[in-house]
């Protein structure tokens, strides 16, 4: 599904006026740019409701699954973006901020480690309004079936829009495909097979290279850049980006002795592009990579023209 297609179902589904018993899921490989799309349609979404309504406040929320093992797991997240004063880097764990917390809103009397807990699920539970981000659901710590379970008491009990974001491939490969296809049934509703456009993806990692010399050497060989992503098959956008930050380190170490020469900056960026891809996704390994011949064997078979370091320049 397109990026467009995929804004179009999830402003109907967070468009306050309706109401859904269900979650919407968002699954892509690894890589693919799921969370940074979703990030980036929720920071829109948010500017656009605070611009109409002059309202003040969050209206998402966002939860990484990554190593989750509980609720309080889960709880705790929303607390820091919820009150990110009380979330200095200096209290970072759970407890440092709970107690600071229930500090301040008890007016600095002690009270027990039960009445603590309870206020700051209060105090988190007040989310009202706000649509909720899970990720990373194949990558929490307790069962898939389990993590459902908490993120359906968000949807039911509250009346929250969830969006939930997985590498479902990953989950129907684990032993727990059949239980998870059973409770994903009850939680979710809709699932949208996501992919980003590689011409965009390529537009905002090239902003990130800061060596001018090196984005001009991407920047030129576009055409050659993305015909490799396509045949590696792998969509890893983090590790295309990886590749460039690569090469951008390659080149401006030995700049003195590739500046100027375009054709030899042309093979040497293929050639650590289709390598990082290969080896990243598991298909080559150190060994492989060691015992290819040249980087000009591989180069033979584009048909791509060297292009100048020089005379092009990159666009912002």
């Amino acid at each position: 599904m397109s990026v467009e297609n995929a804004n179009e179902y999830l402003d109907y589904y967070l468009d306050e006026r309706r109401k859904f018993d269900f979650a919407v899921m968002l699954s892509a490989p690894w890589g693919a740019g799921k969370t940074h799309y979703v990030k980036n349609y929720f920071e829109s979404r948010h500017k656009k409701i605070i611009d109409r309504d002059k309202l003040a406040g969050r209206t998402f929320l966002y939860a990484s699954l990554y190593g989750v093992s509980s609720k309080s797991d889960i709880l705790d997240q929303f607390f820091a973006q919820l009150h990110p004063v009380l979330n200095s880097q200096a209290a970072r764990f759970v407890g440092g901020i709970a107690a600071r917390a229930v500090n301040v809103f008890s007016g600095g009397s002690l009270i027990d480690e039960s009445e603590g807990s309870s206020l700051i699920k209060e105090m988190v539970s007040n989310i009202e309004g706000c649509s909720i981000i899970f990720d990373d659901l194949e990558r929490c710590s307790m069962s898939i079936s389990s993590a459902l379970g908490l993120i359906n008491e968000f949807i039911e009990r509250d009346g929250l829009k969830v969006v939930i974001l997985a590498n479902e491939e990953v989950i129907k490969n684990s032993t727990e495909h059949k239980i998870y296809a059973d409770t994903k049934e009850k939680v979710v509703g809709k699932t949208l097979y996501i992919s980003s456009d590689a011409s965009d993806v390529f537009t905002r990692f090239l902003n990130d290279i800061d060596f001018e010399e090196s984005k001009c050497v991407i920047y030129n060989n576009r055409s050659l850049i993305l015909r490799i992503f396509e045949a590696s098959d792998t969509k890893n956008f983090r590790s295309l980006r990886a590749a460039f930050f690569d090469f951008e380190k390659l080149f401006r170490r030995f700049f003195d002795v590739l500046d100027g020469k375009d054709k030899a900056c042309t093979k040497i960026l293929g050639h650590l592009l289709a390598c990082e891809l290969e080896y990243r996704a598991g298909k080559i390994s150190a060994s492989d990579i060691s015992n290819m011949k040249s980087a000009a064997t591989w180069f033979s078979m584009s048909r791509d023209e060297p292009v100048s370091v020089s005379k092009s320049r990159t666009q912002n």
